[in-house]
């Protein structure tokens, strides 16, 4: 891990700051004393974020967040426009990427699928990521100090972010679809073991929100935590496969349930298409 991600001991200098003999006046100690006591930069940066809420600075929780989303493999979006960290830029496209591995101190993220994407990243180094977790987005800058290849692929490295915007009180993320757009996607239950047509109700890049109507089947037996496999959106005349993991559950009526889903690794193809189905609302 670390010799894939080229971890090195950093290295502090001392400055040692020699006063000339001036005598010791009033002016020369007040000098003295703020060129002593001022504070660092860096130092600053970090009281800043320290104190507002809406950032997370501890670096322990900043790297079990970012493990967390390597391990569920959930999407991360590459803006290349920077707005600031705070902002996001909604005219700016943004580019699908994942978290192939984290280390002590650097990140090494998967290259996207397309060769264009890939090169405008390269061309411009520096890019904002966007993601969610939890039910809570996060935002922080990166920029592209290395590219690694690892098991015949190569990666982008990237240093781990000393802070990351989570603004609190947070809105759902989640994009509520026109019912009478009559979109649908086509979950597999085991039990019994078929494909159901279900009504999209909601939509975003990390799940679903969905009705099942017992008007013209009969409901499944549905468990929380389900891993539901061999699903699809359809889109047009095209359907898009994925698999997605059960959250909720929650019985509208005696005809209708309501199921909340979270993708599992969904393909750039299937977020391309949930994108479209988002700005079509």
């Amino acid at each position: 891990m670390n010799a894939f991600l080229g971890l090195t001991a950093r290295h502090v200098g001392l400055a040692y700051v020699h006063y000339p003999s001036l005598g010791a006046t009033p002016m020369f100690d007040k000098l003295k004393g703020l060129l002593e006591s001022k504070p660092s930069a860096k130092k600053k940066t970090t009281e800043r974020g320290s104190w507002n809420p809406n950032f997370i600075t501890d670096p322990v929780r900043i790297a079990s967040l970012l493990n967390d989303l390597a391990h569920q493999r959930i999407a991360l979006f590459l803006q290349l426009r920077e707005s600031g960290i705070e902002g996001e830029n909604e005219s700016e496209p943004m580019i699908a990427s994942y978290f192939h591995k984290i280390g002590t101190e650097r990140a090494a993220l998967c290259k996207p699928d397309a060769p264009e994407d890939d090169q405008r990243l390269r061309a411009a180094g520096r890019f904002k990521v966007i993601t969610e977790i939890y039910n809570n987005t996060l935002t922080f800058p990166a920029e592209i100090i290395d590219i690694k290849e690892d098991g015949g692929q190569e990666y982008y490295i990237i240093n781990l972010p000393g802070r990351v915007y989570s603004p609190k009180n947070q809105k759902p993320r989640q994009v509520k679809i026109d019912r009478q757009r009559n979109l649908h996607a086509y979950l597999r239950f085991f039990e019994p073991p078929k494909s159901y047509p279900a009504l999209i109700d909601d939509l975003s890049a990390q799940g679903m929100g969905v009705l099942l109507s017992a008007e013209e089947q009969t409901l499944p037996y549905v468990r929380k935590g389900e891993l539901l496999k061999s699903c699809s959106i359809g889109v047009g005349s095209r359907q898009y496969p994925f698999e997605a993991r059960v959250g909720q559950v929650k019985r509208i009526n005696e005809k209708t349930l309501r199921i909340d889903c979270v993708f599992n690794s969904p393909s750039s193809a299937l977020l391309e298409a949930i994108e479209t189905l988002i700005k079509g609302n």
